[in-house]
């Protein structure tokens, strides 16, 4: 077992912070440009092609990589296992879709789907062999060779990207840099795991992970489908450019919550699974760690609500001006999903995945019934529906977590909320004054930018000293 120190978990978590964001720094970049050559339309399909990989990508990982972390010893059989199930279920789901992707592309009247679907597929292949490989480096906390990792396979498909986007080939550089990343990340992390398939199969190994996994795998299903029924929606009932619009505003709006959640889900989980057995260490990390995240996802949100006009404006051109307010409406959706990812991953560790689908039995009709009434708002209607599902979702979520573990979630965010209050009234500020009184150029906006920081820290240090002095005690 992996020795849990908050020294450890520290530089895991930093190393965790560098693996996302300067992926994602480079993604963004990389994304800015092609959003200037490349239409709304365009990154429209691939919006409706991602919701099927999404869900074909939970049956391959079906749960056996987090089981994998949370058992405490893993044998090369364990692993062997995996792995052949994660490759056998990735060659069945590419075959499925394969054969349907003509009847998607019928159903949403785009014949490109069809190809694009089929290439597109090949990616999730590929990660399936190397999804072991990147669990065994997960548990063993070695986050540091998965950040070199990621950050190279970013440049690599980013150069690809750009350069096939300006030789004129549309949609098809976004689907070879998809396909292309996954190849090239998945032979430098098997390369570095230590871990090298072989042909061992263990039929109780198989049962004692699909006991864990299972449970999870319908609860994540659900969850995928939640999380891309929009674009699958606004596909069929508008166009592609209109889900061009929406995921491009989707993906933004993630950008601070998603990725910080996951910085924090990846070594919070195996960190939580190697003290299982000792509560208060886990309470302390759990309060600590919702804390700090809140800090930064609230400001994050709020601050790009209030400058998502000029940001847009200025960075990937006037064409994409109809995505600012689905991004300022799905930063308020993405605004408390960091609180349900950490009491999701202190249920698993302490043995309930069953909660999730439990959770999800309650929660999905809600969340169909709310899709059908702001459906016939337009698109602007469904994003407030995401937006209102996503905080009852949490609201529940709490209330469960509450119920089974015995920790008040809404306790340990009691400071959080003098940051919501104070980040609100900032970003609310910023959003008002470009509306009416300062125009959205580029030197308003870093202006701007630059002021909300000041306001934002000097409101810190007034209000909630003690979280500011929690974060400078990271390090201590």
């Amino acid at each position: 077992m992996v020795e849990v120190t908050k020294k450890g978990i520290v530089n895991n978590v930093l190393w965790n912070a560098v693996e996302k964001y300067s992926s994602q720094g480079i993604s963004l970049l990389v994304s800015i440009v092609m959003a200037r050559i490349l239409t709304p339309a365009e990154y429209g399909i691939i919006g409706i092609i991602s919701v099927f990989i999404g869900i074909a990508n939970i049956f391959i990982n079906s749960g056996i990589g987090k089981a994998l972390i949370a058992k405490k010893d893993c044998s090369i059989v364990d692993y062997s296992t995996a792995n052949w199930i994660n490759v056998s279920i990735s060659i069945c789901c590419y075959i499925i879709l394969f054969l349907l992707s003509p009847v998607i592309a019928d159903f949403y009247e785009m014949p490109i789907i069809a190809p694009t679907l089929r290439v597109m597929t090949l990616a999730f292949i590929f990660g399936a062999f190397a999804g072991v490989s990147r669990t065994k480096l997960s548990k063993e906390m070695k986050f540091k060779k998965i950040s070199i990792a990621t950050l190279a396979t970013s440049i690599f498909s980013g150069i690809i990207g750009i350069t096939m986007a300006h030789a004129g080939f549309g949609v098809w550089a976004l689907v070879y840099q998809t396909v292309l990343s996954a190849l090239f990340s998945s032979v430098w992390i098997i390369s570095i795991s230590g871990f090298r398939p072989n042909f061992r199969f263990s039929k109780r190994s198989f049962i004692e992970l699909y006991s864990f996994g299972g449970k999870l795998l319908c609860s994540e299903i659900i969850w995928v489908i939640y999380n891309n029924i929009y674009p699958l929606i606004i596909g069929k009932g508008f166009n592609a450019q209109s889900v061009g619009y929406y995921t491009r505003a989707s993906s933004y709006a993630q950008l601070v919550p998603v990725n910080f959640s996951g910085i924090l889900e990846n070594v919070l989980f195996p960190a939580f699974a190697n003290i299982q057995d000792d509560m208060d260490r886990m309470v302390r990390l759990y309060r600590k760690a919702l804390t700090i995240s809140s800090c930064f996802v609230f400001t994050g949100n709020f601050f790009l609500m209030g400058l998502a006009h000029p940001l847009i404006l200025n960075i990937i051109s006037e064409k994409w001006l109809p995505c600012v307010p689905l991004l300022q409406i799905l930063c308020l959706s993405t605004m408390f999903g960091h609180i349900t990812s950490i009491n999701g991953r202190l249920l698993i560790a302490k043995g309930y995945p069953g909660i999730f689908l439990k959770m999800s039995a309650v929660t999905q009709p809600l969340t169909l019934s709310i899709i059908f009434i702001s459906f016939w708002g337009g698109i602007e209607g469904l994003a407030w529906g995401a937006a209102t599902s996503s905080i009852l979702g949490t609201i529940y979520c709490c209330h469960i977590f509450k119920r089974t573990i015995g920790i008040n979630p809404i306790k340990c965010l009691k400071d959080s909320f003098k940051i919501l209050i104070l980040s609100g009234v900032i970003g609310l500020g910023a959003m008002i004054s470009f509306k009416y009184w300062i125009a959205p150029t580029i030197c308003n906006l870093l202006f701007i930018f630059c002021c909300m920081c000041l306001l934002y820290i000097g409101g810190l240090k007034f209000l909630t000293p003690q979280i500011l002095n929690e974060i400078r005690s990271i390090r201590k």
